[in-house]
């Protein structure tokens, strides 16, 4: 792995949720994801160095798979 590997593999992006709340936690160190997250409109709630927290709808949690769309949190019904 070389140095540039590295640095990439560092900046991971996690969703977290439970079934308590009704948002997700989204947090990254990706440059790339943070910047899609801001042109969402989407504001941090906290920042720390090059990691950002966000918070967002569970409902807006989704997967494509295939032409499939599954949403994981729930809350609407998958599309072929």
């Amino acid at each position: 792995m070389c140095m540039s590997d590295a640095k990439r593999i560092e900046q991971e992006t996690v969703i977290l949720w439970n079934e308590a709340e009704a948002d997700a936690t989204v947090y990254t160190a990706s440059p790339l994801v943070k910047a899609r997250l801001l042109k969402a409109g989407l504001k941090p709630e906290r920042e720390k160095g090059s990691g950002a927290w966000f918070r967002v709808p569970r409902k807006a949690v989704r997967l494509r798979v295939g032409r499939a769309t599954v949403y994981i949190a729930g809350g609407q019904k998958q599309k072929a």
